[in-house]
């Protein structure tokens, strides 16, 4: 490592958020300590165009129940390293190793990769899929927590697109942005008809930290991610076999009217997991963790339950 990423490491910018380097990537993270003695930890893995603030919810209610967390910015999201200088608001990379590596990076820079406390892991979307990749690598993974989870992008039919996205990528248009972009999802007025929540004020949230810092925000993928994200899905969360080797119990939760993620993909791949408990909200959208004050009530209940029949009682 060099002189200049040594010190990029000891970085630390105004929120407490820390920055390491991973292979050649500038990677931001943020690890927040439960109060009083931890029982836990939780990696808390957030999805496409996400970024750490928009977690922050979900992270002091983790704490609450006695678990340190750890959640990052993903490659070319939030304040992490842009991958394609063209398109600085893009999200690209040349494949979900990228991500991997950066979270492996991460934990083992943190501890979160020890086994002196039971390690649980959250994701959302993106966040969900990779979440399940890492409890394929890391068996020791004592749960895992999903909501609304890419077991496949939305796109379909999936194999065609996946094969039309390889040519296109093959041309060299990989960091170029896909003809679909989320712009349309990120507007600030408030839409009934959005696909992310019904609740006006969970909506609101990103765009109260887009407003704070306009440098998190983010628009659509780049047909690198695309293809990238197809293939990814091929070979974990659309794949039976794969899914009968996580052993971690996995406590899922899927929107009854999505339409960011494959639904029928969620539905038809999820059972595969041999310990999962699925919840299904027939009305909620994406955003699970931003809906109506009724449906989150109900999703966090049954993740503190989820919590102490691993951990126990805090």
């Amino acid at each position: 490592m060099t002189t200049q990423n040594k010190q990029q490491d000891r970085q630390q910018d105004k929120t407490g958020a820390q920055f390491t380097t991973v292979d050649d990537m500038s990677i931001r993270y943020h690890v927040v300590k439960a109060k009083g003695l931890a029982r836990g930890r939780v990696l808390v893995l957030p999805g496409f165009t996400e970024f750490i603030e928009k977690h922050d919810d979900q992270i002091k209610r983790f704490n609450a129940m006695g678990l340190d967390a750890l959640c990052l910015d993903w490659p070319s999201q939030g304040l992490s390293q842009r991958l394609s200088p063209g398109f600085p608001k893009l999200v690209h990379c040349d494949g979900f190793h990228q991500h991997l590596a950066a979270l492996k990076t991460v934990m083992a820079e943190t501890g979160f990769d020890g086994d002196d406390l039971p390690l649980l892991v959250f994701g959302h979307s993106m966040g969900g899929h990779l979440a399940l990749r890492i409890a394929r690598e890391m068996p020791t993974i004592k749960g895992v927590m999903l909501s609304a989870p890419m077991m496949l992008p939305p796109l379909r039919p999936a194999r065609v697109i996946y094969f039309l996205l390889k040519i296109v990528c093959w041309l060299g248009l990989s960091k170029r942005p896909v003809f679909f972009r989320q712009d349309d999802l990120m507007k600030r007025e408030f839409n009934p008809r959005n696909v992310l929540t019904r609740d006006p004020d969970g909506y609101q949230l990103q765009h109260d930290w887009f407003q704070k810092n306009p440098k998190l925000k983010v628009t659509g993928p780049s047909f690198g991610w695309a293809k990238a994200a197809y293939q990814s899905c091929f070979e974990v969360t659309a794949n039976p076999s794969v899914l009968k080797q996580i052993d971690s119990p996995v406590d899922v939760h899927l929107a009854g009217d999505e339409r960011v993620v494959n639904h029928y993909a969620s539905a038809r791949f999820a059972p595969y997991l041999p310990k999962a408990v699925i919840h299904l909200y027939p009305k909620a959208r994406h955003e699970l963790m931003l809906e109506t004050p009724d449906v989150r009530a109900l999703v966090w209940q049954r993740l503190e339950d989820f919590i102490e029949g691993l951990l126990g009682k805090g």
